[in-house]
């Protein structure tokens, strides 16, 4: 089971860098902080993007964190939150019990629903993501994708949004990245096994194969091919205040 946690809506707090705690520090989750949507919006709360405005010229960036945003990272420095996606200005169900709406991130023609912001609007957006990606595997003949490659392949395919680290960590969730289907997409792999008895796992992937299809520029000198290798390891920790097992990822 592949758990999403949102990472928290204290990142206007004057006073700590770090907010990142409780449920959403836990070492297994995905944790989601957010990023502004692209929807029109106006300046709110001193910061561009948060409130949805139709009439407005002005567009938010998906590459900007949001102010509430919760940032990294956890008590004892481990990198939380894991990855971002946008969190304002979201179009979400509203109750019919609602008598006062509380339209801050701006208002909604139908009654049934309501713009909102936060990172608990970010994180259902992820956790449809984590589910069709699950989806791709089963119906591709992985019975049981495990937790830790379902979490190592989305944060494999978050884009660099250029932000400090405390704040978008891996990136924002791009799920077309982050898809792996055998045979399909020839440039991307997986593995999934567990760490040998004397602890080191050795895996051989020739680069030969993923990037003759890709038709980028060579070096001069090598002849070999341009291109970004990106190599992310996941894996479930035991339970513990800290980290329980303290495994490393080579790439030579």
């Amino acid at each position: 089971m592949v758990v999403c946690l949102a990472a928290g809506n204290d990142g206007r707090h004057p006073t700590q860098k770090a907010h990142i705690g409780a449920q959403a520090g836990a070492k297994n989750c995905i944790t989601i902080s957010a990023c502004v949507n692209k929807r029109p919006c106006v300046k709110d709360n001193d910061y561009d993007g948060e409130r949805y405005d139709p009439t407005s010229k002005m567009i938010g960036s998906p590459e900007r964190i949001a102010a509430f945003s919760s940032t990294g990272p956890t008590g004892e420095d481990r990198i939380k939150p894991d990855v971002v996606a946008p969190g304002t200005m979201i179009l979400s169900a509203c109750s019919s019990k609602i008598h006062t709406l509380d339209e801050k991130a701006g208002a909604s023609k139908d009654k049934g629903w309501r713009f909102e912001n936060g990172t608990s609007m970010a994180t259902p957006l992820v956790s449809g993501c984590v589910a069709i990606l699950r989806q791709v595997l089963t119906e591709k003949g992985m019975s049981n994708p495990s937790a830790a490659l379902i979490k190592a392949m989305i944060i494999n395919g978050a884009v660099d949004i250029k932000q400090p680290v405390a704040k978008q960590d891996f990136g924002r969730v791009d799920l077309a990245n982050s898809i792996i289907v055998p045979g399909a997409i020839t440039n991307k792999d997986y593995w999934e096994n567990g760490v040998s008895k004397d602890g080191t796992v050795i895996l051989t992937f020739p680069l030969s194969k993923y990037t003759k299809s890709l038709g980028v520029a060579t070096t001069a000198a090598t002849n070999l091919p341009l291109v970004t290798l990106k190599a992310t390891m996941v894996y479930m920790d035991m339970a513990g205040a800290e980290l329980q097992n303290n495994l490393n990822l080579r790439v030579t």
